[in-house]
């Protein structure tokens, strides 16, 4: 698959040569969701992170009386994902949901980690990758 639009998007937050970016990304990995279908369920270990390259995604709570109450809508391209449940390796609060057919690509909590520490260039921007 080619990794074009998460390359751009890595390229669009901050100034970064093409093998950094192409070394970032290498270990992403692609994949797509139909329209409806639960990336990220509640009470669940975010273990992954997910570039949406297509599509829209949602997060939302529910609340006591069951009722879902929409917390953000994700628009292609942005990372999607649980970070306090990435990061910290907790169970998420909320639910994410496709709310369009989607196109993502994800990696692991080990892949960031790398990256954070035997990459410079993603060391000293990682705040974008939040993003």
């Amino acid at each position: 698959m080619n990794k074009s639009s998460i390359n751009n998007y890595f390229h669009s937050l901050f100034s970064i040569k093409d093998e950094v970016v192409e070394q970032i990304t290498e270990t992403f990995s692609h994949f797509d969701l139909k329209a409806n279908a639960v990336l990220l369920d509640k009470d669940t270990i975010s273990t992954k992170t997910f570039f949406l390259e297509k599509g829209y995604v949602r997060s939302y709570l529910l609340n006591e009386d069951n009722e879902e109450i929409t917390t953000n809508i994700y628009a292609a391209p942005c990372f999607v994902n649980d970070f306090l449940s990435f990061f910290r390796q907790q169970p998420t609060r909320e639910i994410y949901q496709t709310v369009t057919d989607c196109t993502f690509w994800a990696t692991g909590l080990e892949n960031v980690q790398y990256n954070f520490h035997n990459i410079p260039e993603f060391r000293s921007s990682a705040d974008f990758f939040l993003f």
